[in-house]
């Protein structure tokens, strides 16, 4: 009888010692986030953005379009990352199952390294008897012979060549903003410089006439 009773007290023990927890559910939401060149207001590919609370680790496409899922509602700290770039955080609001849309303008930094100086000219400095014609020619490191910018003297054209090869996250439109500089018009390097002419790239040979 006494161990019964004792088998009874416990059990209420163990009934009264259970008590229901609750667990608040973790509402989220999405964020799609497009990176734009604050002075071009072109998209930045290949921009890394990472999120306060942390969620993960995304990376921009050709558009600059990256959409960020199962970010936590609430207030949520953007932070864009790209290389010859400012680095930008920006805060959203994030509502339970919706998607919200922001817009980062990057700002080139200003510790930004110029292009180098050509290497190879010619003719050679001192170089006598020479064409009175002048074809300026540039091409990358590992370039194809038509992936190229080529400018003559004589017909006052910038031809710029047709693209070969695709990348993942390749930009598939590009900008170029040409300035003329002559003799009678001498011209700094300045990113900053006013354009002669700005020119939509796609991929397509393109011909500038110098006005």
């Amino acid at each position: 009888m006494r161990f019964l009773l004792l088998l009874l007290v416990a059990w209420a023990f163990v009934l009264t010692a259970c008590e229901e927890t609750l667990v608040e559910p973790a509402y989220v939401g999405s964020v799609s986030v497009t990176v734009l060149d604050a002075r071009t207001s072109q998209p930045l590919a290949n921009t890394a953005l990472s999120t306060t609370p942390a969620t993960g680790s995304y990376a921009t496409d050709a558009q600059g379009k990256a959409v960020l899922t199962a970010v936590p509602e609430g207030t949520v700290s953007i932070v864009a990352r790209r290389n010859g770039y400012d680095q930008l955080v920006s805060s959203v609001t994030v509502t339970r199952d919706q998607t919200q849309s922001i817009v980062l303008l990057l700002t080139r930094a200003t510790n930004a390294t110029p292009p180098s100086a050509a290497d190879r000219p010619t003719p050679a400095n001192g170089s006598i008897n020479q064409p009175v014609t002048l074809t300026l020619g540039w091409r990358p490191v590992n370039a194809t012979k038509d992936d190229s910018l080529r400018y003559d003297e004589k017909a006052k054209t910038l031809t710029i060549g047709e693209r070969k090869g695709t990348f993942p996250g390749m930009q598939a439109q590009r900008t170029f903003r040409v300035v003329w500089v002559s003799t009678t018009k001498p011209t700094p390097y300045d990113l900053e410089a006013t354009p002669a002419k700005t020119v939509a790239y796609s991929g397509a040979a393109v011909t500038v006439k110098m006005e």
